[in-house]
């Protein structure tokens, strides 16, 4: 081969993957965002590190619900977390925690700016933003599953029957048994 024929078939190549690369064309309008509410999230975290509530007062929030990772920490260490004379959670405890787990950064400033300027609105708002939370959780599941079915379609890994029985039996464990009938 030439170096001309050489060079004509990597531009041919270069060509094409930028035509129909995984990411797409540059037009294509950009991902939908996964469903999260980071407000919720921060407000959750502002309570229980001020002191306002405990994590019992959020009953059925558990860490894995919870989509950022420092919140998502907060969680996981409040019931266990030395509170401070003011009833607030040791921010040190919680630096100290957040550093164990690999997290870098100044988390100082960002636990005084979660303590004190995320205002509490109130437990009936932490409820609120924690059933939101809950949800969102919920449905992140659900699209990471149907994304997941989606792919073994595309690739001939499963039949539609296969898909259409995983479908019912996640909507069983969503909805309850039963349910899915009159949807």
């Amino acid at each position: 081969m030439t170096p001309a024929e050489l060079r004509e078939i990597r531009e041919t190549i270069e060509r094409e993957i930028r035509t129909f690369s995984i990411l797409g064309l540059p037009d294509d309008a950009p991902p939908l965002p996964r469903p999260v509410d980071g407000a919720a999230e921060a407000e959750i975290g502002s309570a229980l590190v001020g002191g306002c509530i405990t994590i019992g007062d959020l009953p059925g929030l558990h860490a894995k619900h919870i989509e950022h990772p420092y919140h998502r920490v907060i969680i996981e260490v409040a019931p266990t977390a030395p509170a401070d004379p003011d009833g607030c959670l040791s921010l040190e405890y919680l630096e100290n925690e957040l550093r164990n787990r690999g997290h870098r950064g100044d988390l100082r400033a960002w636990l005084l700016i979660v303590r004190d300027e995320v205002p509490f609105r109130g437990r009936e708002s932490c409820l609120i933003a924690a059933t939101r939370v809950r949800e969102l959780w919920r449905r992140r599941r659900i699209r990471t599953r149907m994304h997941e079915i989606d792919a073994k379609l595309c690739t001939d890994a499963t039949t539609a029957d296969d898909a259409l029985a995983e479908f019912r039996k996640m909507s069983e464990r969503t909805l309850g048994p039963g349910k899915t009938k009159a949807a």
